[in-house]
């Protein structure tokens, strides 16, 4: 006899097979969904950058800019001026606000290091003395009534809504969602000098570095003589200016064959155990370290050409924790170089430098 199906189970069946297949359609979108979401939020990272809300304008100086630190909100830019002074800039009025800090009087800065990643900087000076300091922004909160109401600018302040600044001494200040006056201004010190124990003549070239343990300065003289010293910064108990002292080492400094005798740049690496001196024509040398009992010296490991013929060093600076050296040239291109050391290297110290990143103009790169 013949089995049949009961209508109620074939309806059951239809049921089944459409939640089937709407519960198959809606997970496909589902994925599809997610997918699109993704892309939408992945694709503009393969697009040129965008520069929001930019302003700019032009500023009178009274010097030369060599290096400059903005405070965290980006409301002050802090210049560090060729003269040795720092000059700051309010970034909402483009005002030039009075310069600050002093060099030791009686000399003339004759060379200014770049400000490294602790904000710290080196000065120095036509007698071959050198001064150390730090660079920056200080930052306070004040409740608005305690501005200054006798100033022009306590008054301003005090009558400053949510998100509002204005120019407030030195610098700046801001009302904070809390109601509070965020009081943004420059901060630069300098420790007292020293002399340098090598060679004569003014310091034309100088580089300071800063590590978790130790720092380190090299400094080029007028006379050729390149000096690497250790510092130390020595914080009086009684209060004062910090002092400054150096332990030096000679560096056996060689410029090449048809070389001008002074580099165009001069850096010590954040290890302490390399000095790079760079030329705008694209030659590097590179001094190692050398141990020798008792004895330390920096000599001459290797020399290499950087750049494509004709083309000329228009910036460098040492990133990355002070032990990548990245070179930009009058083409466009960017180069990213570091001290690698293995035990197949074929120099005296076991380093070499190798070139990690080259990037032309237009965004195309070669990387190792």
């Amino acid at each position: 006899m013949a089995r049949t199906t009961r209508p109620i189970v074939r309806q059951i069946d239809r049921v089944a097979a459409v939640g089937i297949t709407v519960g198959g359609v809606g997970v496909i979108a589902a994925v599809l969904v997610i997918m699109f979401f993704l892309v939408w939020n992945v694709a503009p990272l393969f697009r040129s950058g965008v520069l929001y809300g930019a302003r700019s304008a032009k500023v009178q100086l009274t010097g030369t800019p060599v290096d400059a630190v903005a405070d965290e909100y980006k409301g002050l830019l802090v210049m560090l001026m060729a003269d040795g002074r720092a000059q700051a800039i309010d970034l909402q009025t483009f005002a030039l606000l009075p310069p600050i800090g002093e060099p030791q009087p009686g000399t003339a800065v004759s060379a200014v290091s770049g400000i490294n990643e602790h904000g710290q900087l080196a000065l120095g000076f036509d007698d071959g003395s050198v001064q150390i300091g730090s660079i920056g922004t200080a930052v306070e909160y004040i409740d608005p009534k305690d501005a200054d109401a006798t100033t022009v600018d306590g008054r301003r302040a005090q009558a400053l809504r949510v998100g509002e600044r204005c120019i407030y001494g030195s610098g700046y200040a801001e009302l904070t969602p809390l109601a509070q006056l965020r009081i943004v201004t420059p901060a630069y010190t300098l420790n007292k000098p020293a002399e340098l124990t090598m060679g004569d003549g003014p310091v034309v070239r100088l580089d300071f570095r800063t590590t978790s343990s130790a720092q380190f300065l090299v400094t080029a003289r007028a006379n050729g003589t390149v000096e690497f010293s250790r510092v130390s910064i020595v914080r009086p108990l009684g209060g004062g200016k910090p002092r400054l002292t150096l332990s030096s080492l000679e560096v056996a400094y060689a410029p090449p064959a048809g070389k001008s005798p002074i580099p165009d740049f001069l850096f010590s690496t954040g290890e302490g155990v390399n000095v790079l001196a760079l030329w705008k024509d694209g030659t590097l040398q590179r001094y190692g370290l050398r141990n020798k009992g008792d004895d330390e010296s920096f000599v001459l490991a290797e020399t290499l050409d950087i750049l494509a013929d004709g083309r000329t060093v228009m910036a460098a600076r040492m990133l990355l924790g002070s032990r990548t050296l990245v070179v930009a040239d009058d083409a466009g291109a960017v180069e990213a170089m570091f001290a690698a050391k293995t035990n197949s290297m074929k120099t005296f110290d076991g380093w070499q430098m190798v070139v990690a990143h080259r990037l032309e103009e237009g965004g195309g790169g070669e990387g190792s």
